[in-house]
């Protein structure tokens, strides 16, 4: 049976929703995109000096959540990925990632942050449904909501145990499936998350498209999609 791939996307990132329905292999996964209003974002994202642009927006979570309570009522324990909509997929995804599946002692997969350092970046996931994730990323929902907190600071803080065991058994992806421009080291991969700047709106959703070109996975026939929809690039 295929695994599902959840993501979420918005207008901003309807190319990438196009190119990840396009690259996203239909015989071991099934790409699940969840689409949300713009201004669901647009209320939080860049709008508070001094904090990441992505902190007290909830509704990755918020999703993951959801999709593990309807999984579990409904005695579904399958895992499932959830990604980021800004990522590259590799033809190595087919390969190496439906190995992490079948690793039923680890509950939660966590794309690697820098290659000598324990930090977890949740661009790319995969959640195992059962008795103990639940907790978990309800205690990340609560940070987001209740402390203004940015998910990946949540996240760490709670793996890092300072105030007990984070109450999952979680493993960070190895770098040749799953990596970025912090952690690549060789030129296949399976998933690739374009990371940016975090400078405004405008140069980070440009730098996107370019390094998805660097990559070698051009925008260009997504982004004539998403025009040939919305009328125009939302920025």
């Amino acid at each position: 049976m295929p695994t599902d791939w959840y993501y979420i996307y918005s207008d901003r990132y309807l190319p990438f929703h196009y190119y990840l329905q396009d690259k996203i292999n239909r015989v071991p996964f099934t790409p699940q995109g969840i689409a949300i209003d713009q201004a669901v974002f647009d209320k939080d994202l860049y709008q508070h000096k001094g904090e990441h642009f992505f902190s007290r927006i909830s509704v990755k979570v918020d999703n993951i959540v959801r999709i593990l309570k309807e999984r579990i009522a409904g005695g579904n324990q399958e895992p499932f990925f959830f990604s980021d909509c800004d990522i590259l997929v590799g033809a190595y995804a087919v390969e190496s990632l439906p190995v992490y599946t079948e690793q039923k002692l680890i509950d939660c997969w966590f794309q690697k942050e820098h290659n000598n350092e324990t930090v977890a970046n949740p661009g790319f996931i995969l959640v195992r449904a059962n008795h103990r994730t639940p907790a978990f990323w309800s205690g990340v929902q609560d940070d987001i909501v209740l402390r203004n907190m940015m998910e990946m600071k949540s996240i760490n803080d709670r793996l890092s145990g300072p105030n007990g065991p984070p109450g999952i058994i979680w493993q960070l992806f190895d770098t040749t499936t799953v990596c970025s421009s912090l952690t690549r080291g060789q030129k296949d991969f399976g998933v690739y998350h374009i990371l940016c700047g975090c400078k405004s709106r405008q140069e980070d959703m440009m730098d996107k498209y370019i390094e998805a070109n660097l990559q070698g996975h051009p925008m260009d026939i997504y982004v004539d999609q998403a025009i040939a929809k919305l009328g125009a690039i939302v920025w």
